[in-house]
């Protein structure tokens, strides 16, 4: 891939996240139903919603957020 990356156990970037950022900030154990607006509105599988700077999806294969193009591209690897 030629770019700088960074490989970083999920449960490690969580408590890194939750440590950095205000209290109430980062959402675990909520299961996503979509991404809307760029992939800054968050639809999560309660009915409930929230707006995010920046989400993380670190749901697996079949992630509601890798679905989320980036700026109009294609996310799909080939």
């Amino acid at each position: 891939w030629r770019a700088p990356h960074l490989c970083v156990h999920r449960a490690a970037l969580v408590a890194a996240l939750a440590a950095a950022l205000p209290e109430g900030t980062v959402e675990t154990g909520a299961e996503i139903a979509g991404v809307e607006a760029g992939g800054r509105a968050v639809r999560f599988a309660s009915g409930a919603s929230a707006e995010a700077d920046l989400v993380v999806g670190a749901d697996g294969l079949r992630s509601a957020v890798r679905s989320v193009p980036e700026n109009g591209a294609s996310r799909q690897l080939e």
